[in-house]
């Protein structure tokens, strides 16, 4: 064990040195977690690189609500059972429903959340997607103008000169 060199006093300032040196690559920083001052007498560490594969900052968890591609099938039944069977103990706790009717009511409710939960999903992957049809189609026009009005102003400009003596 080793006292690291922060602002931590007593036990608390103890560590092993090597769960230390591996705490601070895994963080990418030699901070105390505890004090948030620098570890002096820890050796400055690179952060971990990204898994094989995997771009930096990539979601490595699918989601019902995320943007970039729907989920998978096996997203959808995770979350009905989920839901299921937070409404079957609800149901059984709460309103003293018997096995039965709790357990038809928590997958008629894991449906219908997976139902809206889709929908929602692709409501915002479809607006966004318009969102950002616009956003370039605009960018394409404001340019288109911008080309149709260049001629104007030099012709404006030329012919304001005309008249001037040489």
């Amino acid at each position: 064990a080793m006292m690291l060199d922060c602002r931590c006093k007593g036990e608390v300032a103890m560590r092993h040195r090597q769960c230390a040196e591996m705490w601070s690559r895994i963080k990418g920083s030699t901070a105390c977690d505890v004090c948030k001052a620098p570890i002096l007498n820890l050796p400055d560490v690179p952060p971990l690189p990204p898994p094989s594969g995997q771009a930096v900052g990539a979601a490595t968890v699918a989601s019902l609500w995320s943007l970039d591609e729907p989920p998978a099938a096996a997203d959808y039944v995770f979350d009905c059972v989920r839901v299921m069977w937070v409404v079957l103990i609800v149901c059984m706790l709460f309103f003293e429903l018997d096995v039965a009717r709790s357990f038809v009511t928590g997958v008629l409710l894991g449906a219908v959340y997976v139902v809206l939960a889709a929908w929602w999903a692709a409501a915002r992957r479809r607006r966004l997607r318009v969102a950002h049809a616009a956003a370039v189609w605009g960018a394409g026009q404001a340019a288109g103008l911008a080309e149709q009005r260049a001629p104007l102003l030099l012709h404006g400009q030329v012919g304001a000169l005309e008249g001037l003596p040489v």
